[in-house]
């Protein structure tokens, strides 16, 4: 992360401090409870300006005139991308704070956009296809009332946004004098929000087909397409984490319990992997891979100190930062502002960072995958 800053003086005047901060955080508000959870933070020094200037008892003399800092951020792992939901929203910020003596603090916030780009091809589910085969009886007063088998199969189980899902299907109707009314399937988004001991869930629908009518003693096969959207949010799943996104096809046939196929969602394959689609895979490669995840068992802590030359004591937050509403909310976030002094403030992306996804629809295995972070400023 690039951060350009700009400080004009009408004349020369003395400051006590000029610093900054990095900041990333879960905001969660459930039942009029809010709760703030720290993702990521950093300190932001602009040593290679402030040693420019003069120092005269203990405070730093800064000439008329305006003066240019840039310095660079490296963000750590455990960032998922900056999201705005129901109950709550994933925000990063940027902080500028200028001290003058016998004045109140000059500070400048701005929100940043973080984005996940995420590598499908480190997951497993990439690799392996889906086969899943049900069935299921259903009797009345010891007489059977329906006998349905349903068989699903898909090529793989993990996506980049815009891409189709191939649905393949056969179902069939044992029984002899019933039909089956038909049924559903989509592609379900589902939100996991927590406050304060609370959960709220919110499922959306991105995409659907609808199964046709079957009747007695007949079997039917399908294959359809469900589109993901090409603004799909990437999977997000960890245990500390306040807001969790998942990604489910669910098949659902009249009076039968419906089918969940978990799935993840990435955000890009890299160019390495399609180069090497032209040449037939190795079972010992795709075997070393598997084996590869299946000893990822730990999680490494959300909180991360990415600068790690920095000791713990240094990356102590102001006040300010502890209690900040949601930068999202531009109207409210802006009064309280002074900018002054300050002519700018620019971020470009320039990061590579990492992620971790544990999806709660994977309850033995644990996936821990690279990931890279583009940082964009919200204007």
């Amino acid at each position: 992360l690039k951060i350009l800053v700009e400080v004009n003086f009408i004349r020369s005047t003395p400051i006590t401090s000029l610093t900054g901060f990095f900041k990333g955080q879960f905001h969660t508000k459930i039942s009029n409870q809010i709760e703030f959870r720290q993702i990521v933070a950093f300190k932001i020094g602009f040593d290679t300006l402030t040693r420019q200037w003069p120092i005269e008892n203990g405070e730093i003399y800064v000439p008329a005139g305006k003066h240019t800092a840039e310095t660079n951020l490296a963000i750590g792992q455990e960032c998922p991308g900056s999201y705005l939901g129901k109950y709550g929203s994933i925000e990063y910020f940027i902080a500028v704070e200028l001290c003058i003596p016998d004045r109140p603090k000059l500070i400048q916030m701005r929100p940043v956009k973080v984005i996940a780009v995420m590598d499908i091809t480190r997951y497993l589910p990439f690799h392996i296809p889906v086969h899943i085969e049900r069935y299921f009886h259903k009797k009345l007063l010891c007489l059977n009332k329906s006998s349905i088998k349903v068989f699903i199969k898909m090529s793989k189980a993990a996506f980049v946004p815009g891409e189709m899902i191939v649905v393949d299907g056969e179902i069939g109707n044992e029984y002899g004098k019933n039909s089956i009314k038909g049924g559903i399937v989509r592609l379900i988004m589902v939100v996991r929000f927590r406050c304060k001991g609370n959960e709220k869930f919110t499922n959306k629908t991105l995409s659907y087909f609808m199964l046709p009518f079957i009747p007695q003693c007949s079997i039917i096969a399908f294959q359809h397409f469900l589109q993901i959207p090409i603004n799909a949010f990437p999977t997000y799943c960890h245990p500390d984490a306040l807001i969790n996104l998942s990604y489910h096809i669910s098949v659902m046939l009249n009076e039968c319990k419906p089918i969940k196929i978990p799935l993840i969602i990435g955000t890009g394959i890299p160019i390495q992997f399609i180069n090497t689609q032209n040449y037939p895979s190795s079972l010992l490669s795709i075997a070393n891979f598997s084996t590869m995840l299946l000893q990822s068992q730990t999680f490494p802590p959300l909180i991360i100190n990415s600068l790690q030359h920095l000791p713990p004591s240094t990356l102590s937050i102001p006040s300010f930062l502890l209690s900040v509403s949601s930068p999202f909310s531009y109207s409210e976030f802006d009064k309280s502002l002074d900018s002054t002094v300050f002519s700018s403030c620019k971020c470009n992306q320039i990061d590579h960072s990492q992620v971790t996804f544990t999806p709660g629809e994977f309850p033995i295995t644990r996936y821990k995958g690279q990931s890279i972070l583009r940082i964009e400023e919200i204007e």
